[in-house]
């Protein structure tokens, strides 16, 4: 026995059961071929060895993870050929040798990873990543850290692309949308690009948590408003809490060129920041300061060390840029406090999986608290608005209290016409009562004011998919994406409706897939999909999966119908309607 450094790929191919059971010699004859006629002489001729055969796929090693991963590329084009999707992964590490076998984490990661990918897709570990990155003509795409079944340790993944930015050898119809790496590699050259590190709270009480987040969140927000400047969304940042983060690995895994790191330090009626630059890739620390101010003064600090930051970064500012990142939310601290406690509460309850509307009311509380305090507070009028849409959405509340999120987020707007958060609020407000022309007409107001809004982007692509503008709806969800790289999952849920409504249904059902935690409206936004790809040659298969999904939607809706999903929706295009609804007659859900 005994132990090498190594590189482990893992080939198998896709559906293999499924082809088995409809052309067993076929299959087992075409499979054959591509590992005799293919696989064997491509890992050959990089140095490498098969050290174990499946009936359905291989693994191999390597001295070499760039080797591998070339490797890994050619498999993928010979199985396209050969019409055989393929999920292929890298992952290099410790193995010990033992009778022409291998064993050990490297081995058990790898065949992990390729759980992971979907068909034609290769994915590799962050130590591949960072050991061919410069060394292949490919690029590379980030999926973040994920946990691996009985792996301890979170891995970080990535997915190899073409130098064009599709992965190599799938249809264009198949392949996902590459968001390559969110700065440079997105196309926005043009704009320095910054991260805000979540603040470390120095007060010594974890009470003050919710005030040094939201100071994190109101700086990133202050940032965002200027046009010329590239701001990652505060929730991606926030995936970094608590962790020991070298400024060159976000360079590397985000493409981002500064962030801000800092501290705040909070004592009776007195309150610390800290904050400091760096150049992510070199690491260099280009500038610190600190501000010290009473706790009544911190939105004057904190708008003061917003303003010499944009200095220090020789960005372009306008007149009105300045003047709205000036202009005070509110100058009662205590209705501050509230509205931070407010927004701390809701976003919480987005995150948890609880069915009931606790985190929602005490949240409401405290929103009401701060309009209490300060009535003119137009932030929290608007936060309330949306709160109580989002009550009525999940079913807690009814027509009055859309009616009252209506008057709420008017008065928000009526007190900050200038920010984009209370033109937000409307528009979402608008586009959920079935008005979404009012409702977009405010999410374009709100993004001249920001267009660095993440959520709000990809928000704002359901209304855009409701009025029948379906690849600017697309556009809008990868913008934000490239913005909020870590993005939550509903992201791919509004990519995959406006997918299947552009007619893209297999692009549509590779996002969908890759939700963790699908819910039913993903369930059946699947099964009209493979009911519109039914019609090919695989079009037995996309006809079961279609029974499948629809058998899993009425499990948890077994009186849901044609009738009652035509009052849920709302298109302005009568062909849009036409269309989503004979799909799933389609996929045989009734018409009563």
């Amino acid at each position: 026995m005994r132990r090498k450094l190594a590189a482990i790929l893992t080939a198998d191919v896709v559906d293999f059961s499924r082809r088995m059971s409809e052309d067993e010699v076929g299959t087992l004859a075409s499979v054959r071929q591509l590992i005799d006629g293919a696989i064997q002489p491509a890992v050959a001729a990089r140095n490498g060895a098969i050290f174990k055969t499946m009936g359905d796929g291989i693994l191999a090693i390597f001295d070499s993870p760039v080797e591998a991963v070339d490797c890994a590329a050619e498999l993928r084009r010979c199985a396209a050929e050969a019409s055989l999707g393929l999920r292929l992964a890298v992952h290099m590490g410790d193995v010990i040798a033992e009778g022409g076998d291998y064993f050990g984490d490297a081995v058990n990661v790898a065949k992990r990873l390729e759980g992971l990918g979907q068909p034609g897709e290769i994915v590799v570990s962050g130590d591949v990543f960072r050991a061919v990155r410069r060394k292949l003509p490919l690029e590379f795409q980030p999926r973040g850290p994920q946990r691996l079944k009985n792996i301890p340790d979170e891995v970080e993944v990535y997915v190899v692309l073409s130098g064009g930015g599709d992965p190599l050898g799938v249809a264009p119809s198949m392949a996902a949308p590459a968001l390559r790496r969110a700065g440079p590699a997105a196309g926005i050259t043009d704009r320095a690009s910054i991260i805000v590190l979540p603040f470390i709270n120095l007060s010594h009480d974890v009470e003050q948590e919710y005030f040094c987040d939201g100071l994190t969140q109101d700086i990133t927000t202050d940032l965002s408003k200027f046009a010329n400047l590239f701001v990652f969304a505060a929730n991606s940042a926030f995936t970094y809490k608590g962790r020991a983060v070298r400024p060159s690995a976000l360079a590397e895994e985000l493409g981002v060129r500064y962030l801000l790191e800092g501290s705040v330090q909070r004592g009776g009626k007195k309150v610390r920041i800290n904050a400091q630059l760096i150049e992510a890739e070199s690491e260099q620390h280009l500038w610190a300061d600190r501000v010290d101010s009473a706790l009544d003064d911190i939105l004057d600090a904190q708008d003061d060390l917003v303003r010499r930051l944009v200095s220090v970064l020789n960005v372009r500012v306008s007149a009105a840029e300045l003047a709205r990142v000036a202009r005070k939310e509110t100058a009662d601290i205590s209705a501050y406090e509230a509205f931070l406690r407010g927004q701390e509460l809701y976003f919480a309850q987005l995150e948890s999986s609880a069915e009931n509307e606790t985190g929602l009311l005490q949240a409401k509380a405290w929103l009401e608290k701060a309009i209490a305090l300060d009535p003119d507070y137009g932030r929290a009028w608007c936060f309330l608005g949306y709160l109580q849409m989002n009550r009525v959405l999940d079913g807690w509340a009814g027509e009055e209290t859309a009616r009252e999120a209506e008057e709420f987020a008017k008065r928000g707007v009526s007190l900050r016409p200038d920010d984009h958060d209370t033109r937000w609020a409307l528009a979402f407000i608008y586009s959920s009562t079935g008005r979404p022309e009012m409702g977009l007409a405010e999410y374009q107001s709100a993004v001249e004011l920001n267009s660095n809004e993440a959520n709000m982007l990809a928000e704002m692509a359901e209304t855009l998919t409701a009025l029948g503008r379906h690849d600017e709806a697309v556009a809008e969800v990868h913008r934000a994406m490239a913005l909020n790289p870590h993005f939550p999952e509903w992201y791919r849920w509004m990519l995959g409706w406006a997918l299947h409504h552009a007619r893209r249904y297999a692009e549509s059902n590779a996002e969908l897939q890759r939700i963790l935690k699908p819910n039913n409206e993903v369930r059946l936004i699947m099964a009209a999909n493979h009911a519109r790809l039914a019609n090919g040659e695989a079009g037995a298969w996309h006809r079961g999966q279609a029974k499948s999904l629809l058998v899993d939607f009425k499990k948890r809706r077994p009186d849901w119908s044609i009738e009652r999903e035509r009052s849920t929706i709302s298109f302005r295009r009568s062909d849009d309607e036409s269309h989503w609804l004979d799909g799933l007659r389609a996929i045989g859900l009734e018409e009563i």
